[in-house]
């Protein structure tokens, strides 16, 4: 990995390949690591706009979700359930930006 000043170039020779997955696996690896180092000192603001339906098992994932706030309870949620992830503008981490999920 050759480091510069604003951040780093990863070199791959061309006679490797990657399936998508071993792309994915790259990437995550390389966040895990550098992550850290990145954000040290550093606050992530993520704005969210959540979806629950009125079915048994979206009120079941409310109730999950309340106790999560409340308790600090862990909660995994399902990308059916979020809409919308927004990066504040100006924020320290760095990022910025909307994700929408479908």
């Amino acid at each position: 990995m050759a480091e510069n000043r604003t951040g780093f170039t990863v070199r791959l020779p061309w006679g490797n390949s990657f399936t998508d997955q071993e792309l994915i696996h790259l990437k995550q690896a390389i966040g895990h690591y550098f992550y850290p180092q990145i954000s040290s000192g550093k606050n992530l603001e993520i704005k969210t706009v959540l979806s629950f339906p009125k079915t048994p098992e979206g009120q079941e994932i409310l109730g999950a979700f309340e106790r999560h706030v409340k308790e600090g309870e862990p909660i995994i949620l399902k990308g059916s359930t979020i809409q919308d992830l927004h990066f504040p503008h100006g924020g320290t981490n760095g990022l910025a930006g909307t994700i929408q999920i479908r």
